[in-house]
């Protein structure tokens, strides 16, 4: 008698187990579940942040039509700037420029430098001025400035006047008349000897 009663208690206590354990693992569920769902949405969340903030790979017809659009507006620039040189040299020789085109009144169009050139193969207007003090310039310098150098004694060479010793002194060039000057303010060689022969006859003259 004592034995069945032991039995039935010993069974009893092992069906209260087993239904205390799936009570617990009915409780434990619904928490897994909401960790796996939570890992599911957070996972593909960073997933389609990270695609959205990879670059896109250009393609084909992208690159050709930026290539295409830089080549354009280097052409376009490279134009104005080609116009704006050929307006300048032709407004600067005389001409009128108008319409992409330049206007020569009294000289002829020169296509290769876009100069109005003059009969005498020059450019006209402001650089003819420009050309014609410059040759100015240079024949002065090749001739005068020779001229009075080598006449007060001194010697022209590369561009410049050396000047001598006369008489035991050091003549200095004089840029504003282009001798070789003494201490007195009387130039040298030719110059210096039809100088003071002049300032003798002034002397006589005064007498």
């Amino acid at each position: 008698m004592e034995e069945q009663n032991s039995k039935s208690l010993h069974s009893e206590q092992e069906e209260m187990n087993a239904s205390n354990s799936s009570h617990s693992s009915m409780k434990f569920l619904p928490v897994i579940l909401a960790v796996i769902i939570t890992a599911v949405v957070v996972g593909g969340g960073v997933y389609w942040w990270q695609s959205s903030q990879a670059p896109q790979p250009t393609t084909e017809s992208e690159t050709s039509t930026a290539d295409e659009t830089s080549a354009e507006r280097a052409t376009v620039e490279s134009a104005a700037t080609s116009n704006q040189v050929e307006e300048y040299n032709c407004e600067q020789s005389g001409g009128s420029y108008s319409n992409g085109a330049c206007s020569c009144s009294e000289s002829e169009y020169e296509e290769s430098t876009g100069y109005c050139i003059t009969a005498f193969g020059t450019p006209g207007g402001e650089l003819h001025e420009q050309a014609t003090k410059l040759q100015e310039s240079v024949m002065i310098k090749n001739t005068i400035v020779t001229y009075n150098c080598e006449q007060s004694g001194g010697t022209f060479s590369n561009d410049a006047c050396s000047c001598p010793t006369e008489q035991g002194e050091k003549l200095e060039y004089d840029s504003d008349t282009g001798y070789c000057m003494s201490a007195f303010g009387i130039p040298g060689g030719e110059q210096g000897e039809t100088a003071k022969k002049l300032q003798e006859l002034e002397m006589l003259k005064n007498q």
